[in-house]
């Protein structure tokens, strides 16, 4: 679940200063996500400490199978990581759109549970997985 607000003047301002001339005011903007589903908790953990899970949730024709895996069933699912959401995000028509949060936040230790640490980044990171 996502919660969506208006654009602060704050925000306005700095897309002006961006080169944005005419940010729209009215555009509504993640303000926090939330994401209850255990197994998509876990499947962020995943994806942080095993590469070929991450590789495979961030091909196009892949994540679908995966997040089936993990008892997610979307029609046309796609995740992304930050820098792509930063960048380059579109949305195609009844296209979901998941973002990995980035694992260069996470202080890795050895035999840590990552559990809640994924659940906080999740929810922080609009539109996280």
């Amino acid at each position: 679940m996502a919660v969506f607000r208006e654009k602060s003047q704050k925000v306005i301002e700095l897309e002006k200063r961006k080169g944005n001339q005419q940010p729209d005011p009215t555009e509504r903007v993640v303000d926090i996500c939330y994401a209850p589903n255990d197994k998509l908790v876990q499947l962020v953990v995943d994806a942080w400490t095993d590469n070929d899970i991450k590789d495979r949730l961030l091909d196009k024709t892949e994540c679908k199978a995966l997040l089936a895996e993990r008892g997610v069933f979307l029609k046309n699912p796609i995740v992304i990581d930050e820098d792509n959401y930063r960048t380059n995000m579109t949305i195609a028509d009844n296209q979901v759109v998941l973002v990995l949060p980035d694992q260069d936040r996470v202080e890795f230790r050895p035999g840590q549970n990552l559990l809640e640490t994924a659940r906080l980044l999740m929810s922080i990171t609009p539109n996280g997985i």
